[in-house]
């Protein structure tokens, strides 16, 4: 860990630092905010100093950059000023503004992970699901030159030991490195005779996760599965994001912040505008259920989804929340999943079987309470395939998930075949007591592929 470091961007060199709100919005929307290796300077640096335009230097030329601690700001002070900044704000709208401002800032440069990063008494591997979500806020909006330099800088701000895993051969700059490697290590494959990126940057994130696991095991946090964009399609990564780097924001109630427990289960009448349904013996509590946006994914499961609903052998469908007893509004994030088996196991340490749901995620949707569109007295009970909506089977808050990406031939009558030897020691995903974790090699498992 860097004991000072000076941010000099020259952007910033030409602003005086006069006022909070405008040392903050200039740092807040500087080039430097914005790239992905930045993120460390702020992170892993005792004492960070950002220079600005000194009285000295009214051009701006840095000519005086030698005195910065006249002429510049040290992070400390931009966050006491971000902090104090709401207190200066005399009307509704300025207010708002101002926690507007504070929220993105430290979220940006993961703040309040800081303070207590540079604190002895807060290691950071007792901090690691709160890390992990931090971290990810932080760079969801930045970006890199080099894909392949994504994982390098994350796995170094995590303080990840990445030797021996392909994550090492990112920093290789030339491509006849980068070949070599490939060649010797044999994970990477090849076609027409070139380096296949994607695959490439795949299993760089594969090893990141896998290393996140193995160093916080337990931690990574379980609204992970709820986030926007792409996900892996590596057997046993379904869960996990494509890239941080997503520019895209949380869903409400915003998952990174909270466990998730509550879930129900479903039949198999899933209309085209969405689905409402009872959870309740008393048929008096309801719920809405409406896709999310599009992506390329989502819309690739629905389609392959929707032809088996029909089917002799319908699939059974789940809804994962992030929180019990969605409100009516606004709408809660959730995620629409296909039940493909149910198996027991023994859960450790508490070495009691405990009932597993194996699930594939088909896409994200909207939940929401709805007012009983029926009298219990008028109610019809689902009869095969008449349209009548289901009663949906509220779930215990303990119940434990395997979750992974859709594949269109995996269902109750076909498992697939087990994972190479690649993913072998992170083959599976699950969301327990809020968490999404691989299970690890040293514990009992069942196979299922």
């Amino acid at each position: 860990m860097a004991s000072r470091v000076v941010v000099i961007d020259k952007d910033l060199l030409k602003e005086d630092p006069n006022t909070s709100f405008q040392v903050i919005i200039k740092v807040l929307t500087s080039a430097w905010m914005q790239r992905l290796w930045t993120l460390q300077e702020a992170y892993l640096s005792r004492r960070l100093f950002i220079a600005f335009r000194g009285p000295e230097d009214p051009a701006g030329t840095g000519l005086s950059l030698t005195q910065s601690e006249q002429i510049g700001v040290t992070l400390e002070d931009v966050d006491k000023r971000v902090r104090d900044l709401d207190r200066l704000q005399k009307d509704a709208f300025t207010t708002s503004m101002a926690e507007l401002i504070k929220r993105k800032f430290f979220h940006n440069l993961m703040g309040e992970d800081r303070q207590i990063r540079n604190r002895n008494d807060h290691p950071i591997e007792t901090r690691g699901s709160m890390v992990i979500a931090s971290a990810w806020r932080s760079s969801r909006w930045r970006n890199t030159s080099r894909p392949e330099d994504e994982t390098l800088a994350l796995s170094t701000l995590l303080n990840l030991d990445y030797r021996t895993t392909t994550i090492e051969n990112a920093s290789a700059k030339e491509p006849a490195v980068i070949d070599k490697a490939i060649d010797e290590n044999n994970v990477w494959p090849r076609k027409n005779g070139d380096a296949n990126q994607k695959t490439k940057r795949a299993n760089m994130m594969k090893d990141f996760w896998t290393l996140i696991h193995r160093n916080y095991e337990g931690s990574i946090p379980a609204g992970l599965i709820f986030l926007p964009g792409d996900k892996m399609s590596l057997p046993g990564f379904g869960w996990a994001p494509n890239t941080w780097m997503s520019a895209r924001d949380e869903s409400y109630p915003y998952p990174l912040s909270m466990c998730g427990d509550p879930h129900v289960i479903l039949g198999s009448n899933w209309g085209k505008q969405g689905l409402t349904f009872p959870i309740d013996q008393y048929i008096s509590e309801w719920y809405k259920v409406t896709s999310i946006g599009r992506g390329q994914a989502e819309d690739r499961a629905a389609r392959k989804v929707l032809p088996r609903i029909f089917a002799n052998t319908s699939p059974e469908f789940g809804i994962i929340l992030c929180r019990p007893k969605p409100r009516e509004w606004p709408p809660e994030i959730g995620l629409l999943v296909e039940i493909y088996r149910e198996a027991w196991k023994r859960k450790e340490p508490e070495r009691v079987n405990r009932k597993y749901y194996y699930c594939q995620v088909i896409r994200r949707v909207w939940v929401s309470r709805i007012r009983t569109p029926v009298l219990p007295k008028d109610y019809k009970l689902p009869s095969g395939r008449t349209g009548n909506p289901p009663i949906g089977e509220l779930m215990p808050e303990n119940t434990l998930w395997y979750v992974d990406g859709y594949l269109e031939h995996r269902n109750r009558g076909n498992l697939g075949q087990r994972p190479p030897p690649l993913v072998s020691d992170a083959r599976d995903s699950a969301i327990d007591m809020g968490h999404v974790m691989p299970i690890h090699e040293d514990k009992p498992q069942t196979q299922f592929f």
